[in-house]
């Protein structure tokens, strides 16, 4: 017997939607229920794709073997379909399948939440839509083209954009081999421990490390461990910080550059930040008279470039700006702190001020020196 699926040709969805509204028109799906909803991969980058996605109606569908009413089953033709008549509630194939499919139909506490709700590919069964309905195209004309001018049918099929109706032959299903045996991968050497040690990578140029309780920087070479304390200098090269994002092994990377740091964490052990502190000498404005005003000497600035996602948090003399995402600079001169975006935003805490702003991308901020 054949076996029906939906496929969408993802070169051709443009992520207009209209798939979603009209399977809630027909089928008179509850509010805040989709059956079916379009999926965006890579969105905004090269290769970004769309795909409308709902009940997989699966071979061996796993919301069939988690129920344990059997109230989900399939159908000869390869649907799956739901019996609200004896569904419990109870979630169980909500938490089993992949793609989300099951849902209830309201929000509250266990109970009181209704029975499951999912695709009946239109055949009936799960919902108000009966066989033979107008959501299967039976009656209705198929002439013209698409939204795309791409003309209908296509073969012995309705095209009604980017779906296709199609039967999908039986696949006979190869005999199960057990895998061999990989020999597990090795563990990493170095592994940052919260509050105490990050892992530091130098991944170009010449980085330099001072330990806590030393006077003196020396080369950092390969990934090492070092604790928390460590002052590193990466004026001449680009180092990428590893440090743990809570007290359950999770972490957290960025890349930094061009300036001198001390890394520190803090934080409540679930959500843990790292602080990177300007260091070094105070910028100072020149005092220069106005007749020798042109030829006085640029005013000296610390600064530190940052690139990466997770808790990481710099901190000038004035300002400190916390990651969200992007890549950022925290620049000490003599006019205060400044924090400039190139990508994503950050938060910056205004020392002075006592608030919050948030800097987007393309933009700025000085946290101006206290008077």
């Amino acid at each position: 017997m054949a076996r029906v699926k939906f496929l969408c040709d993802a070169d051709r969805c443009i992520e207009c939607n209209a798939c979603v509204t009209a399977c809630k028109n027909e089928h008179e799906v509850p509010w805040g229920i989709n059956r079916r909803r379009v999926v965006t991969i890579n969105d905004g980058k090269p290769g970004e794709r769309s795909v409308s996605m709902a009940c997989m109606h699966c071979t061996d569908p796993p919301c069939a073997a988690v129920c344990p009413v059997n109230c989900i089953f399939p159908t000869e033709d390869g649907i799956v379909l739901h019996n609200k008549d004896q569904c419990i509630g109870c979630g169980y194939c909500f938490y089993a399948c992949p793609f989300g499919a099951p849902q209830y139909p309201q929000v509250g506490n266990f109970g009181s939440r209704g029975k499951m709700d999912k695709c009946t590919y239109c055949a009936g069964g799960g919902g108000p839509e009966a066989p033979g309905s107008a959501a299967e195209g039976v009656g209705t004309s198929c002439a013209g083209s698409d939204q795309r001018d791409v003309a209908r049918p296509q073969g012995s099929n309705c095209d009604a954009g980017a779906f296709e109706l199609v039967v999908i032959p039986p696949v006979v299903d190869p005999p199960l081999v057990d895998p061999p045996q990989q020999p597990p991968p090795p563990r990493a050497a170095a592994t940052p421990k919260p509050r105490k040690s990050v892992v530091l990578t130098a991944t170009g140029g010449r980085v330099l490390v001072k330990l806590p309780g030393t006077k003196r920087f020396v080369p950092l070479t390969e990934v090492t461990e070092l604790p928390v304390g460590t002052v590193v200098n990466a004026t001449g090269g680009r180092i990428v910080v590893t440090a743990a994002a809570d007290d359950k092994g999770a972490t957290q990377t960025a890349v930094f550059y061009g300036g001198i740091f001390k890394i520190g964490q803090t934080g409540p052990p679930n959500r843990l930040t790292t602080i990177l502190t300007l260091v070094g000498e105070k910028p100072r404005c020149p005092k220069a008279k106005p007749k020798r005003a042109r030829s006085a000497r640029k005013a000296k600035a610390r600064r530190l470039w940052g690139d990466g996602k997770g808790r990481f948090q710099t901190k000038g003399q004035y300002s400190s700006a916390t990651v969200r995402g992007t890549k950022w600079l925290v620049e000490d001169n003599c006019k205060g702190t400044l924090t400039k975006v190139a990508k994503g935003s950050v938060t910056v805490r205004d020392f002075a001020k006592r608030k919050n702003v948030i800097v987007k991308a393309g933009n700025s901020y000085l946290a101006r020196a206290r008077p």
